[in-house]
């Protein structure tokens, strides 16, 4: 689908590898031959991979992060998962749901903290349902894998602490969810002056726009909330109002959707005693961009 959309707007595609020669060139190398390609502005959009701590050894048998899961060839019986964010959430209930028994831990004492209190109490109780175990505000001191008789790591053993108490505990497998990391290091960022923060994004202005001004960045290399649903629209000029755009988190039993405002979440609301609606989706009929411009 993608690729005809490609071809019907008239788009070159280019494989490759590709990396800044100055702020106007890009140079493609493929089998050993290396093209340039010059342009008055250039967008980035190179997208993120998952956050890899050294401190987990990645084997892709017993250790596995939120891409290398998606090849795993068997089905745990037991599942530990770091990260209580929006992608270990997810990847908590999917396996929670084919009868997995899955321990959710985070250092923080809150899972989803950008979320409203109300709508995480109501996900914690289908959690407790499903026989999912919650070790928040713990902390993780090891993951040591066992090897088998082949010499494979067949099992993980995690230790974490909290208050007086320590507690060791046995898992056919480790799910790490910590975040992603921006794809930057082979563009040659430092030829153009560029420089991604500590997260591996790169800064941009409202217009998409880097420190260098004919060069911009656009998707999950920017840092901004990592909406798959988000990104088809980006290329239509009518879903660049200033519109909410939902942010979801896929459950068990029920799909999370919310419009989420770092200013004035509900308890902020509240506060200020500002107006608030809260409704069921099945209350809610979206307004799409198209709807409101036909107004």
């Amino acid at each position: 689908m993608i690729e005809n959309s490609l071809e019907r707007n008239g788009i070159q595609v280019v494989s490759g590898s590709g990396s800044f020669h100055d702020a106007k060139t890009i140079i493609v190398e493929k089998d050993g031959v290396a093209t340039r390609f010059t342009g008055e502005k250039i967008v980035i959009a190179t997208g993120t991979r998952p956050r890899r701590a050294p401190e987990f050894d990645f084997d892709g048998f017993t250790i596995f992060d939120s891409d290398t899961i998606l090849e795993m060839k068997f089905q745990p019986r037991t599942l530990l998962v770091i990260g209580a964010g929006v992608i270990g959430v997810e990847y908590a209930s999917i396996f929670a749901r084919t009868g997995v028994r899955v321990t959710l831990y985070d250092a923080r004492p809150d899972l989803l903290k950008s979320i409203d209190k109300e709508m995480v109490s109501a996900l914690t109780k289908q959690f407790a349902k499903s026989g999912m175990k919650l070790r928040l505000g713990w902390t993780l001191h090891s993951v040591e894998t066992v090897p088998g008789e082949t010499g494979r790591a067949w099992r993980a053993d995690a230790t974490y602490t909290k208050d007086d108490e320590a507690i060791t505990e046995k898992f056919d497998a480790v799910l790490v969810c910590q975040g992603r990391t921006g794809n930057f290091e082979k563009l040659g960022l430092d030829r153009v002056g560029l420089k991604p923060d500590d997260r591996g994004s790169l800064k941009v202005n409202k217009n998409y726009q880097t420190s260098v001004p004919n060069i911009y960045a656009v998707g999950d290399i920017i840092g901004a909330r990592l909406l798959r649903h988000r990104r088809p629209s980006k290329g239509d000029w009518r879903h660049c109002m200033p519109l909410p755009v939902p942010t979801l988190v896929f459950q068990r039993r029920f799909r999370m959707a919310f419009i989420r405002s770092r200013r004035f979440p509900q308890s902020a609301c509240k506060r200020k005693s500002l107006k608030l609606k809260v409704c069921s989706t099945s209350s809610v009929r979206p307004r799409t961009p198209n709807s409101l411009a036909a107004k």
